[in-house]
């Protein structure tokens, strides 16, 4: 997946924002073209959507956006015909890999993702400066998230 450097910087600036949390954020657009793609960084709901006790993932090691915002980027999407084509995350001092937390995170309980369509990207970043993208897509016939 192409991104232009815009978009890639917009993406890194968030990242290097919410560090050291974990950034998270969508790219929306039409089908079919990048011309008006629109990054829109979300706020990193975990610590307030998650209950410590039986895991102690928080913001600095996981992501999640709110309920609420993902049904406002759908009706936004609707609206505009557009769709919702990336999701990222940032990995605080960490690689730009996908993880098995990020794996758990993408697949419904029964497997399936939960957004098989949708490009993810995970940025790296440490002390201070983003240090590497990557993108990965759902391979159906591997049934796992692929390196593009």
């Amino acid at each position: 997946m192409r991104l232009p450097q815009k978009q890639i910087t917009q993406i890194g600036d968030h990242c290097l924002s919410a560090y050291p949390k974990e950034a998270v954020g969508v790219v929306i657009g039409p089908e079919g073209t990048s011309a008006q793609d629109k990054v829109v960084p979300c706020d990193n709901a975990l610590d307030e959507l998650h209950d410590p006790r039986p895991s102690p993932q928080r913001a600095e090691t996981g992501f999640a956006i709110a309920p609420d915002r993902l049904l406002e980027l759908d009706a936004e999407c609707r609206a505009r015909g557009w769709r919702i084509k990336l999701i990222y995350h940032s990995h605080p001092d960490g690689d730009a890999r996908f993880s098995t937390a990020d794996l758990s995170e993408a697949l419904a309980h029964d497997g399936t993702p939960l957004h098989p369509h949708v490009i993810s990207m995970v940025v790296a970043v440490r002390q201070g400066a983003v240090v590497g993208h990557a993108f990965y897509r759902w391979d159906a016939e591997r049934q796992d998230f692929v390196a593009l």
